[in-house]
């Protein structure tokens, strides 16, 4: 998985740069020639001490770069830019040019799905992404197996048996222990109004199924950096 910085001397630039691509949702990626297009980066944006991380996906068209963002993330970006969101990690990439990130030794993500072969899906697709990945096939069993665990994401399945994700997710948000755990929703039904009933409920984003291995493992490094200062760190590749 690679990253790229954008880096602005003032919110009001920032904002300045969003407005004339409030409809397309996309930006300009002048230094990265190198990127695939379809390929998916986690972007940091960068106003002096703060930054937010966000999935971003690269569009090739005619010679032209440009980094794509879904609504929420888009939104979410506006959000940091007018100061009402949560700051993010520090990039220690350059922001010239792309660069490999990582999770750091023993990031541990759990995975809690009833569909054995889904649990195996992305537990493979998390190894060769350098996490460390458990699994439970029931939100009652992810709620035993986080206790004294260092379990530092969750995925969620939204149609779990017993417990739903949406209910378990409400579950841990009301735990003084497990609440600031960042959590993912994997789910079928990407309607507008699921979509919002898992985020009243506490997740912090979702990926539809059928999902792609890129965005997935991009999503996570997003979360993990939103809010930890010792979540991820850089390799430059």
């Amino acid at each position: 998985m690679r990253t790229t910085v954008f880096e602005y001397e003032s919110f009001e630039q920032l904002l300045t740069e969003l407005a004339p691509n409030d409809t397309e949702h996309d930006l300009e990626l002048t230094a990265c020639p190198e990127v695939r297009d379809g390929e998916w980066l986690l972007a940091t944006f960068k106003v002096g001490s703060e930054s937010t991380a966000l999935a971003g996906c690269a569009l090739c068209l005619d010679g032209e770069v440009r980094l794509s963002f879904e609504e929420r993330d888009w939104l979410a970006l506006r959000r940091f830019a007018t100061g009402t969101a949560p700051p993010s990690v520090i990039p220690l990439c350059d922001s010239s040019k792309l660069a490999t990130v990582v999770p750091p030794p023993d990031c541990r993500v759990l995975v809690n799905d009833d569909d054995p072969d889904v649990q195996a899906v992305v537990r493979a697709i998390l190894k060769a992404k350098g996490f460390v990945a458990e699994s439970a096939g029931s939100a009652e069993e992810a709620l035993d197996r986080m206790r004294g665990s260092t379990t530092k994401l969750i995925i969620v399945d939204w149609d779990l048996p017993g417990m739903s994700g949406v209910d378990f997710c409400r579950r841990l948000r009301q735990d003084p222990r497990l609440r600031e755990l960042p959590v993912l929703v994997l789910t079928a039904h990407p309607s507008q109004s699921a979509i919002l009933e898992a985020f009243d409920a506490g997740a912090d984003d979702f990926v539809s199924k059928p999902f792609r291995s890129h965005e997935l493992g991009v999503r996570i490094l997003g979360l993990l950096g939103r809010g930890h200062t010792e979540t991820l760190k850089h390799a430059t590749g």
